[in-house]
């Protein structure tokens, strides 16, 4: 971000979509994603992309209104950075104020929080679940493949020389109207 109180990302990383995004106990998600200049992505018949050294994509998980005591809607942002041909993970827990994020640690940890009418137990994944999910899923990043992103993050990604039109295998059945 510009800087920890604005969720508008820096010049160089911008927002993406996924057509089929996975339920978060009702959270609204923000995704961003970094790719260093002059990387061009490839793909594997499956469509799943190769990610260069430096890529980073951050999600941050939002409420639909401010918990009580917050003067936010953000409950964490969670990080992958790849550095010398490995993924790094890391989730960070917004603070009530919304200035400054600090870095869970290795176990998960349970906010309570407290939405209009609701009582909350959140869980903020520690580095050991990232990893559950996240390893041993070679030079992938769940949900950020070629059939999965939508058509506009696609086009941004071509117009911006990170990706080739050839480089693009997209199964038939994941071709929808809004996309053609």
């Amino acid at each position: 971000f510009k800087n920890p109180e604005s969720t508008e990302p820096q010049a160089d990383v911008f927002n993406y979509d996924v057509r089929f995004p996975l339920w978060s106990d009702g959270t609204l998600k923000a995704r961003h994603m970094y790719l260093p200049a002059g990387a061009v992505l490839e793909t594997d018949d499956e469509g799943n992309f190769f990610w260069p050294d430096g890529a980073c994509f951050a999600k941050t998980f939002r409420t639909t209104a401010p918990p009580s005591g917050r003067s936010h809607d953000r409950i964490e942002t969670r990080v992958l950075y790849k550095s010398k041909g490995a993924w790094l993970y890391g989730a960070y827990v917004w603070n009530e104020a919304g200035t400054d994020a600090e870095l869970s640690g290795v176990a998960d940890r349970t906010l309570n929080l407290t939405l209009p009418g609701v009582e909350s137990r959140y869980v903020v994944p520690g580095r050991m679940a990232c990893l559950q999910c996240h390893a041993g899923n070679e030079d992938r990043v769940l949900g950020v493949t070629s059939w999965q992103l939508t058509k506009s993050t696609t086009e941004h990604l071509l117009a911006q020389g990170h990706l080739e039109a050839a480089a693009l295998p997209l199964p038939s059945q994941f071709i929808t109207a809004g996309d053609v």
